[in-house]
């Protein structure tokens, strides 16, 4: 395996790598959007 072929098989590991974390972070935000919505919720009056 040639030096390039390595470097590129590093590169798309670390691609992959920051993929998942990209989707782990927004699954967080995700999480906290409706943490936060709910509480604002609670706080408004239901107005019918």
């Amino acid at each position: 395996m040639t030096d390039d072929q390595r470097e590129l098989r590093r590169c798309k590991q670390e691609i992959a790598r920051l993929k998942q974390l990209v989707v782990e972070l927004s699954e967080i935000v995700l999480r906290n959007v409706v943490k936060s919505d709910e509480g604002r919720q609670s706080e408004r009056p239901l107005s019918l």
